[in-house]
């Protein structure tokens, strides 16, 4: 059975937002809070989108140590199975991607050079 990491948003409502647009997801933007064992994403949704009772007492959640499980998965949090990452959306889940902010001074750092030398 496939394991899938929930992570939730550190502001939701800025995840919020990123359902509407559709955008590349900010990795630092979220934090890990479990592991679940599932046959597939609406299995992971049900698990940790605690109504009756918290995710941590499902056997197939493992909680990630160091985690403080606050609160329901919701709109705008995110799954991700290997390299495939989802953002819960209103209905389901849309398929997107991470990308992490540590590339972006190199980038532009070599833009600039690149504007330099010509």
């Amino acid at each position: 059975m496939p394991i899938y990491t929930v992570y939730h948003a550190n502001d939701l409502f800025a995840a919020y937002q990123h359902v509407s647009t559709h955008k590349p997801l900010e990795r630092e933007q979220y934090h890990p809070v479990a592991a679940v064992e599932a046959e597939a994403l609406e299995a992971v949704f049900q698990l940790t989108n605690s109504i009756e009772q918290p995710r941590w007492y499902h056997r197939a959640v493992t909680p990630v140590p160091g985690a403080v499980p606050t609160r329901s998965t919701s709109v705008g949090d995110v799954v991700v199975q290997g390299r495939k990452v989802w953002i819960v959306d209103r209905f389901g889940f849309t398929e997107t991607r991470w990308v992490t902010r540590s590339w972006l001074p190199r980038l532009f750092s070599w833009m600039h050079r690149e504007e330099v030398t010509r």
